[in-house]
């Protein structure tokens, strides 16, 4: 497909979906927390829910990067999102934050990716309104569902023991 056809609306359906995933995810916060035996986790799950929002914004951009071989700068920016994480975190759990320390490192690390990313590609191709290609973006949209179920089912994966030890004890 045309990257200009399709960017533009990629982009739009990939934000509604952050949104929509980010305000359920802020929404169910309390009963997430009860079911994982920590209903004083609502607040930490409801910050940390615009971390979906934040790669939503990001993943266009850097799906661009990747396609024109930039790899190098999708190296840094991870590369730096995971060092500002480590170094906020640490700095406020030195300083008493606790559990706000990890969510303020993630929050704060993944903005600064965020804006980073934007800024590094080139074009700000995805912002540029284009018309809808509905038939691209049910292409898409068949291609992203695949995509993200088998993120999900192997997230669900790495992370159930994590969640059935946590629960448990």
């Amino acid at each position: 497909l045309e990257r200009r056809r399709v960017i533009f609306p990629a982009f739009i359906v990939t934000m509604f979906g952050g949104v929509v995933l980010t305000a359920l995810i802020i929404l169910f916060a309390a009963p997430l927390a009860r079911f994982l035996g920590e209903p004083s986790a609502t607040a930490t799950i409801t910050w940390l829910a615009w971390m979906v929002f934040l790669q939503a914004a990001i993943t266009i951009p850097e799906s661009l990067l990747r396609k024109d071989l930039h790899f190098g700068q999708v190296s840094f920016l991870n590369f730096l999102q995971e060092f500002l994480n480590l170094v906020i975190a640490v700095v406020l759990a030195y300083l008493g934050y606790g559990v706000w320390s990890l969510v303020l490192g993630q929050l704060v690390s993944a903005l600064v990716q965020t804006v980073l990313t934007w800024i590094l590609t080139p074009g700000w191709d995805w912002l540029r309104v284009a018309p809808i290609d509905w038939s691209a973006i049910r292409r898409l949209l068949h291609y992203g569902a695949r995509s993200t179920s088998s993120g999900l089912i192997s997230f669900l994966h790495q992370n159930s023991d994590d969640w059935l030890v946590g629960r448990v004890f």
